[in-house]
């Protein structure tokens, strides 16, 4: 384990080396694009929906790959739901508007219960043989539009429907339990490699990103440091593996200062402070009844929590 975060510290191209910012040799830089080829890659990109068509709305279609996304909001609020939800999303066929592809799921704090992503996935297989069942009537009929008759599915995607059980998505969600923030760093490294041997993985869940840097760290420097290479890490990971990649966040109370007008006070924010703020590309605050997408990454600030 010592081994795993020392490499990670100090490897080629990493932020930090020693406590001194590493260079990255010639050899290793990453090659530009132009910004046409950027404008070419977005638009090939698919979202991974998420069946949820006000959130999918707010997204732009659904959670985005090559982009990292943080999910944040108070205990019991359902983000672990929702990340297994997108577990089992990420794996609808990609004639259904989906991806097609399969997970990483990072487990920090022992929350992912394969009982209820047992009943998310029997759930998904219902919704997406009715979908399937649906486009084959509608197409049949002498009346259809040509739209219709375009969304009708082939008999190897029937095929593939009718194979498609609770199980074979299970099969698609690949866990890793870690214990501390080492492990954590361990398995972030160790993902690129996983990918390379599984190409279809279109998503790395980790939930949740801030249990072991709050609870195994006390020096905040050390979890500064951390925090960055984390950040590093993870962007890298999306950008190079086009994976979507979905944080979780906990919650923090920040105090606000006393004033000559009123007294001080505490508001929610994400955990992690300033460090974090900025490493998400977006940032999704659920609440008990709505959620809300921060214009930028840094827009709810943050203290260490």
């Amino acid at each position: 384990r010592e081994g795993a975060l020392s490499g990670l510290s100090a490897g080629p191209g990493s932020s930090y080396a020693g406590g001194h910012v590493a260079s990255t040799p010639p050899s290793l830089q990453c090659p530009g694009v132009t910004a046409s080829q950027m404008l070419g890659n977005n638009t090939k990109r698919k979202p991974i929906i998420t069946f949820c068509q006000s959130l999918d709305k707010m997204l732009g279609g659904g959670v985005h790959t090559s982009e990292v996304t943080e999910i944040c909001g108070v205990p019991g609020i359902g983000k672990t739901q929702f990340s297994m939800q997108l577990a089992v999303d990420v794996q609808i066929p990609t004639f259904l508007a989906g991806v097609g592809g399969e997970a990483v799921y990072i487990d920090t704090e022992g929350s992912f219960m394969v009982e209820r992503a047992l009943q998310i996935a029997n759930a998904a297989v219902v919704h997406v043989k009715s979908i399937t069942a649906a486009r084959k009537k509608e197409g049949s009929k002498p009346n259809a539009t040509a739209q219709q008759r375009q969304k009708m599915p082939s008999p190897e995607q029937e095929e593939a429907v009718a194979a498609m059980t609770a199980r074979s998505l299970l099969e698609g969600i690949h866990v890793m339990r870690v214990h501390d923030h080492t492990e954590q760093l361990a398995a972030i490294q160790h993902i690129p490699d996983f990918i390379r041997a599984h190409p279809q993985v279109k998503l790395v869940v980790i939930d949740s990103i801030a249990f072991h840097l709050r609870h195994g760290i006390n020096d905040f420097g050390t979890r500064g440091r951390i925090l960055s290479l984390m950040s590093n890490k993870l962007q890298e990971l999306a950008n190079r593996q086009s994976a979507a990649v979905v944080v979780i966040n906990q919650m923090t109370t920040k105090v606000e200062s006393a004033s000559q007008d009123s007294a001080g006070h505490g508001r929610l924010i994400p955990a992690l402070g300033e460090t974090w703020a900025h490493a998400a590309t977006h940032r999704i605050q659920l609440f008990w009844r709505s959620a809300a997408l921060a214009a930028a990454p840094g827009e709810y600030g943050g203290a260490d929590g």
